[in-house]
């Protein structure tokens, strides 16, 4: 409680004589004394020094017990402060000038009263403190009840009347009488040094020209002017070197980086490239290819090496469809490195693409391979969440996903594993999916060296796991298939543009060949062609990294889908990327080469399915890191 407070409670006056009842409920008093001059520190004592307090009838109760008030409670009626003595409420000194707050005058204005502070309107808050002030945009402030704003200006802003004179603004927010710039002409809102119309001069870095009008104008930094290289701001490559142009107006050089300025590759970093090696020179550009040497004539991990690879587990035996493939006879999971690069022209959702280095199996899938892997599913196998992304891209997250700009693709999401069949019987229905051109067969026969067909998305994503790779994204396939910064029509191109096209080259109808090339297997009951052996039209139909059947024989699942998102935007043609793909699931998924039963498209192209579909012209091939 506060000081004043007690001691007015200690000089607490003797009330008598309460004839509630005789007076009509009104309370009369023996004595009234003084309080201002012997409680210093009281109710707003800066004004009610000397008041005497008067008690109140209308708020006298018969009895402290049922009086509604606590001896020392204090309260504000309106601006009265109130004190609760002997259980009645009594005024304490005079009301207060502004406010009142639990029992005492407060603040230094009075409620919702108005004033001009600045070029702003402030209005007194209910404690009796002013807010902040709102300024008045263009106008003027004007004192008054209320302050208002007012006028057309905000006072002692400039503008230009004409050419040669200039207008202030008053305090009443108008705009005073013309004033003429003496030697100088009017531009925007100031007087102007003049000057000859169409001459120029430097002041510091800033470039200015006189305007028509007599008078300086800046245009700011100007390449070739006052010292000044270029705009702040503004890029461009000087060679393989990105660079910015900073606030004085010259050229920063900033790190080389790939995908921007024609650099492809680290400098100091290698690959491998058709069983040799190649190296990132400082200019970010890959350097001639040195083959392995015969100690160790085995490419991958970007070093050369006395041992080949290990086979992944669908080629961990031998047989049919698994160490048999291709003219020599060899493994089928052989796996050729494909260099990394940056072309300058490409046909698909993106423009201007790079691609770090990778490898691509030399084969599609076989029967043989797939049966392995049924194997694995049907034991209880099943792909680990996140697995199948490209591990030795950003830092382990993979391609960057252009359906959602910042992240990376996802890899294997558990929700899709109800899109594995558990057992074998599911799987022999799931792959019969036409009975003339279907390669599954229940258990092995002669299919053993064909592609694997009338697979979904989801197996062939998850096979790619199990095999300890990943699908391909479709730039991969077709840059794969295109023959990187060759351009080549089909894979085999040599030189790029060349468009031969018969069976010697691909499986699949040409236009040599439109009833479909004649097939190895059952021939005379498929006159329109059929899936052959992996590897049949090797090496005349490989491409420029040595793989098979890039075009021909069965499509092949890759990671992208057809999300829209993924399209480019209205009014942009393509999109760039550096090692991206669409890796969102959608309801199309890319297809890459083409199958048996049609020429094929140029094999930059390619074309969507849903992911769940099974088609005699759908296989896969997996990709693996370099």
């Amino acid at each position: 409680m506060d000081q004043w407070l007690l001691r007015a409670m200690s000089n607490v006056f003797s009330v008598s004589s309460l004839c509630l009842s005789a007076c009509g409920g009104r309370e009369s008093a023996t004595a009234s004394p003084s309080w201002g001059a012997s409680l210093p520190g009281g109710p707003d004592s800066s004004t009610d020094a000397g008041t005497t307090i008067v008690p109140e009838a209308s708020n006298v109760a018969p009895d402290v017990s049922s009086s509604g008030c606590a001896n020392g409670s204090v309260r504000c009626g309106d601006l009265q402060p109130q004190a609760c003595m002997s259980g009645q409420w009594v005024s304490i000194g005079s009301p207060c000038s502004h406010a009142c707050s639990a029992g005492r005058c407060t603040g230094a204005c009075s409620p919702t009263s108005t004033r001009c502070s600045g070029n702003g309107i402030q209005t007194c808050g209910a404690d009796g403190e002013w807010l902040a002030p709102v300024a008045c945009v263009d106008q003027a402030c004007v004192p008054g009840l209320p302050a208002a704003c007012k006028g057309v200006c905000a006072p002692s802003a400039t503008k230009c009347a004409d050419s040669m004179r200039l207008q202030t603004c008053q305090v009443d927010g108008q705009w005073g009488p013309p004033v003429r710039c003496t030697n100088l002409a009017c531009v925007g809102d100031s007087c102007a040094e003049l000057c000859t119309p169409g001459s120029n001069r430097c002041q510091g870095l800033t470039f200015q020209i006189c305007n028509p009008n007599g008078a300086w104008e800046s245009r700011g930094l100007a390449p070739g002017h006052c010292g000044a290289a270029c705009i702040p701001g503004s890029t461009q490559c000087n060679g393989a070197v990105a660079q910015t142009c900073n606030a004085s107006g010259a050229w920063d050089n900033a790190p080389l980086t790939i995908g921007e300025c024609g650099v492809v590759c680290a400098p100091g970093s290698s690959q491998c490239s058709d069983n040799g090696m190649e190296a990132c020179d400082k200019d970010g550009q890959w350097g001639p290819l040195t083959g392995c040497g015969a100690t160790a004539p085995y490419c991958y991990g970007a070093t050369c090496n006395a041992k080949p690879l290990p086979d992944p587990p669908s080629c961990q035996a031998s047989g049919e469809g698994l160490s048999n493939c291709g003219p020599n006879k060899e493994s089928c999971c052989a796996s050729p490195p494909v260099a990394g690069g940056s072309p300058d022209r490409f046909v698909t959702f993106l423009n201007s693409v790079t691609l770090s280095g990778f490898r691509l199996d030399k084969y599609e899938i076989t029967v043989g391979r797939f049966r392995r892997f049924v194997n694995a599913v049907v034991a209880g196998w099943l792909p680990p969440a996140g697995s199948g992304k490209h591990t030795h891209l950003n830092h382990g997250q993979g391609l960057t996903d252009t359906s959602a700009p910042g992240s990376f693709e996802t890899g294997w999401d558990p929700s899709w594993d109800t899109n594995l069949a558990t057992t074998q019987s599911s799987w022999d229905a799931k792959l019969s999916c036409d009975a003339t051109n279907q390669t599954w067969t229940p258990s092995p026969t002669g299919n053993e060296t064909l592609p694997i067909n009338c697979v979904t998305w989801y197996e062939a994503h998850a096979f790619c796991i199990w095999d300890g790779g990943f699908l391909p994204s479709e730039t991969e396939y077709s840059y794969a298939a295109t023959g990187g910064n060759d351009h080549r029509t089909y894979p085999w191109s040599t030189p790029a543009n060349p468009q031969t096209l018969d069976c010697a080259y691909a499986n699949c109808s040409g236009p040599s060949d439109a009833g479909g090339c004649a097939s190895s297997q059952n021939a005379a009951l498929k006159p329109n062609g059929s899936p052959n052996a992996v590897g049949s039209e090797s090496p005349k139909g490989d491409g420029k990294w040595a793989q098979t059947d890039l075009i021909g024989n069965v499509y092949q699942w890759t990671l992208d889908s057809s999300a829209g998102s993924c399209a480019p935007a209205p009014g942009q043609v393509q999109r760039t990327c550096l090692d991206c793909a669409c890796a969102a699931v959608a309801p199309g998924h890319a297809l890459g080469g083409s199958g048996f039963d049609q020429c094929p498209l140029p094999s930059s192209l390619g074309s969507f399915s849903p992911p769940e579909i099974r088609s005699f012209e759908i296989g896969a091939r997996c990709a693996r890191t370099p």
